[in-house]
């Protein structure tokens, strides 16, 4: 066994699935251009840390790492179109 290879590790080659899925699917139905991977990957963790897990007894890992209680409030869908105020100059 090589040490430091993600690939003979398999928790890790299932979290790195997992992002990859999250973060492809994502993609794909949002009908990003290819330059928005990045923000998909980052939006793909952020889901996956914010969503409860049986093994952790349905908390978040946010709630078991900052004892935070996520807050979905202000959750849009991801991708979607927004406007932004650009007031005049004077």
């Amino acid at each position: 066994m090589v040490p430091h290879q993600h690939q003979q590790n398999s928790r890790a080659k299932h979290s790195i699935r997992m992002i990859w899925d999250k973060a492809q699917t994502l993609h794909f139905t949002a009908y990003l251009l290819p330059s928005w991977w990045e923000f998909c990957i980052d939006h793909a963790v952020h889901l996956i840390n914010q969503t409860p897990v049986k093994q952790l007894k349905w908390k978040t890992p946010l709630e078991i790492c900052k004892s935070l209680i996520p807050d979905f409030k202000d959750y849009r869908v991801f991708g979607c179109g927004t406007y932004v105020y650009l007031p005049e100059k004077v």
